[in-house]
């Protein structure tokens, strides 16, 4: 635990490196000094079917990243967590594209430990 979904709508496939994304990610975990790494696990899936507003410009696209972990953990660490990981999202994109056209977004989704097994 925790566990990373990157999502990104299909436009953007061969604007950056889904893996390569990924492991900035994992570093922004490393970098609190609060995880352990080998619990980090870290997905990416490519959106074909998407629509961004009532899709009047199909150019417009978007990138969500959720990370999913404990109930146990700080508010201020999620914090920090979340905008570090807004932070290499920016700084992946934003030299190519601007809000309107690609929206970035990050999301910290709790998991209540007396809910979630491991086997």
């Amino acid at each position: 635990m925790p566990n990373v979904t990157l999502q990104y709508t299909a436009n953007l496939a061969h604007q950056f490196d889904p893996a390569a994304l990924l492991a900035r990610v994992h570093q922004a975990f490393a970098d609190t000094g609060e995880f352990a790494m080998a619990d980090v696990k870290g997905r990416a899936f490519q959106i074909d079917t998407f629509q961004v507003g009532l899709n009047e410009a199909p150019e417009k696209s978007f990138v969500h990243v959720t990370v999913a972990t404990m109930t146990t953990r700080s508010a201020e660490l999620k914090q920090r967590l979340g905008k570090a990981i807004v932070a290499v999202l920016q700084d992946t994109f934003r030299s190519q594209f601007d809000e309107i056209t690609c929206q970035l977004r990050v999301e910290i989704v709790p998991i209540d430990p007396a809910f979630y097994f491991a086997g």
